[in-house]
């Protein structure tokens, strides 16, 4: 990198320049990086296979996916309005869950479950009218423990509860079966392929949460706090968000 800069480039290249760093290194280098480009004002090309680096380094991120870009856009509008599946996953840790939904007038139900959504999610999105089977996308960090009852929720059985200190992540399963997008947006394919790939990838029930922490035992049966207005829904047979 220092070669580099005394050459005074209109242009540096980065090719995963902190792949091959350990864990502290790499988070202390990555600032430092952040610091130089914003000193010398120079554009920048950094290519990441971590979404990590790609959200706290980029002004602007692509993310391709088998050599087709998927979306261009800045950080946070990556991470709230999503394209397609392969980047409602991708972007975000933990990733979004993913289930297959059906709709029934004004109500989302996942598997057994069903959650009454409010006039303002079609006013928002006036196609999905016209859907009865989506994709719903959950992001951990949208699921809440309530303190009361509230209609809208989802119950979940804990498998796994991974302290973190400030928060915990909680590893659950509900009835619904969970789409994979490895397989559901992979490269250039039809709507039927990918419709028939995520079908086949379907895992009922997998989940995850970020939460404040909380005691939470193997087996228990959890309510998680859902705002309508904070899902994401997309095409089954496309994959494409609604």
């Amino acid at each position: 990198m220092g070669r580099a800069i005394v050459r005074e480039p209109a242009l540096f290249l980065m090719d995963e320049p902190l792949s091959n760093l350990d864990a502290k290194l790499r988070v202390q280098m990555r600032a430092e990086i952040s610091r130089l480009q914003r000193h010398l004002g120079v554009a920048t090309l950094f290519v990441t296979h971590d979404q990590t680096e790609a959200m706290t380094l980029g002004d602007r991120i692509a993310i391709m996916r088998g050599g087709v870009l998927q979306q261009l856009d800045t950080p946070q509008a990556v991470y709230d309005a999503p394209l397609n599946l392969f980047v409602a996953e991708f972007i975000g840790s933990p990733a979004m869950n993913l289930y297959e939904g059906h709709l029934s007038e004004d109500q989302l139900h996942l598997g057994g479950q069903t959650i009454a959504l409010p006039t303002a999610v079609f006013e928002e999105r006036p196609r999905l009218e016209r859907y009865d089977r989506v994709v719903v996308g959950i992001r951990p960090e949208h699921l809440k423990t309530p303190s009361g009852e509230d209609n809208s929720s989802l119950v979940g059985e804990v498998n796994l509860v991974e302290a973190l200190g400030s928060d915990a992540i909680v590893h659950f399963t509900i009835d619904a079966p969970r789409v994979h997008t490895e397989a559901a947006v992979s490269g250039p394919a039809t709507g039927e392929e990918i419709e028939l790939a995520a079908g086949k990838l379907a895992v009922a029930g997998e989940g995850v949460a970020r939460v404040e922490p909380a005691a939470f035992a193997v087996g228990e049966k959890v309510r998680f706090l859902i705002d309508p207005r904070q899902l994401y829904f997309f095409d089954p047979s496309t994959g494409l968000a609604i």
